[in-house]
């Protein structure tokens, strides 16, 4: 929450709603608010290593902090415009992302 809470000073927004998973490590769900789309969009792979360092160490070669997480952001009214997830449990790792407009995917995608 800390790291959560850093990332909503640095980069204008609210947190709505955190939830953690325990598939078999942690996995936190986040929902954060704000109406500047485009600069949360740009800052989207920021926040995310802001909440989910990568430090790998002997205990954890995969070097996340979660296993995975799922990242929603939605307009102070409630509507989402982006979201993007992650898994780290080997052997089947993976990731997407879904954004409301072309200008708002925070990834490149093909």
């Amino acid at each position: 929450m800390q790291r959560l809470q850093r990332a909503s000073s640095s980069y204008f927004f609210s947190i709505a709603s955190v939830q953690m998973l325990h598939p078999v490590q942690l996995a936190p769900v986040i929902v954060i608010r704000s109406n500047n789309k485009r600069a949360i969009a740009k800052a989207t792979p920021k926040i995310i290593k802001l909440f989910n360092p990568y430090r790998p160490t002997a205990k954890n070669p995969s070097g996340f902090a979660y296993e995975g997480y799922f990242f929603v952001a939605q307009t102070t009214n409630r509507v989402p415009y982006l979201a993007t997830f992650n898994h780290m449990r080997a052997p089947h790792t993976g990731g997407g992302q879904w954004a409301a407009s072309e200008d708002l995917y925070p990834f490149p995608h093909g």
